[in-house]
């Protein structure tokens, strides 16, 4: 009896790397935003929470808060700003330390002087 015999090659589940490195991304995005979320004003993160994580309507997000349904509905429009904002400084801040040298002592090309040109 051959080894390849009762072989299903459309059953063969095959480690895709693109998508475990996805994976890992997702996971660090989410991370980043829990993390932002700790970061906002705590009457913006509620409504987000509930809105966002917890899956609940409009309706049902201002009956557990008791506000109005307006509110939520601001609430989410001023904390996702708060939260873009949070996640764009973030961003910024870790673009300024993969270098590990600070912008301003970064070394540029000098102009050469007049004497270099003519050589």
């Amino acid at each position: 009896m051959s080894r390849l015999e009762g072989f299903d090659a459309l059953n063969i589940e095959i480690e895709d790397l693109n998508n475990k490195n996805q994976n890992i991304i997702h996971k660090e995005e989410k991370t980043n935003i829990l993390n932002a979320l700790d970061v906002i004003d705590p009457i913006y993160k509620e409504v987000i929470v509930l809105f966002y994580l917890k899956d609940l309507s409009y309706k049902e997000v201002a009956d557990i808060l008791t506000i109005p349904i307006g509110a939520v509905m601001s609430r989410l429009s001023r904390g996702k700003k708060q939260l873009k904002s949070v996640l764009k400084f973030k961003d910024l801040s870790n673009d300024n330390t993969q270098d590990n040298v600070p912008s301003s002592s970064k070394k540029t090309n000098p102009k050469p002087n007049k004497e270099q040109k003519d050589n």
